[in-house]
């Protein structure tokens, strides 16, 4: 899976920066995720740096889980939510 982040803050959003997302095992913990990888050519080097886990919390809704690399360190970033109309 491949695509491209949609920033938004109230009525404005912006489409930025790829990724890509493949299944897979969490770093933090023995279960099944989704796997943000940021780490594009295309991408500048501060948004490179960014891991991200998703899990699916209900009906058509995602958590998701961002770090940032430091000195080789995965360290938290915050939290967002994805949600899919019905």
């Amino acid at each position: 899976m491949s695509g491209i982040n949609r920033i938004g803050l109230g009525r404005f959003s912006w489409k930025r920066y790829r990724f890509t997302g493949a299944l897979g095992t969490s770093l933090f913990r023995p279960e099944p995720v989704l796997l943000i990888n940021h780490d594009q050519a295309s991408n500048p080097n501060w948004v490179r740096i960014f891991h991200d886990e998703v899990v699916q919390v209900g009906p058509r809704l995602y958590l998701g889980q961002s770090h940032r690399r430091v000195k080789g360190r995965l360290v938290f970033a915050g939290y967002f939510s994805l949600a899919f109309p019905g």
